[in-house]
């Protein structure tokens, strides 16, 4: 365990080594990892999950605005009631 460590430090030069901790830690392979057998398949669940998502954020978007537009529309009545007459 400890030689592969010290190959890959060794793997790696000293340039793109950081001493500080930035984030996300990189892992360097020496050897190219082949994706060419990697398929793209549908997840059913997602799919679900992201429609009640949606579902859940439409609701809430009505809720507020209908709120908001009540409260506009009480601004509105008492700005008209509380003016003096113009007879």
């Amino acid at each position: 365990m400890a030689t592969a460590a010290a190959a890959l430090r060794m793997a790696v030069p000293a340039a793109r080594r950081n001493t500080f901790f930035t984030g996300t830690p990189e892992i360097y392979f020496a050897k190219a990892i082949d994706n060419s057998r990697l398929v793209k398949v549908e997840d059913p669940g997602r799919n679900r999950e992201m429609k009640q998502f949606g579902t859940a954020l439409a609701c809430l978007f009505l809720l507020v605005f209908t709120y908001a537009c009540s409260i506009s529309g009480r601004l509105n009545m008492d700005i008209r009631s509380s003016r003096p007459s113009a007879n």
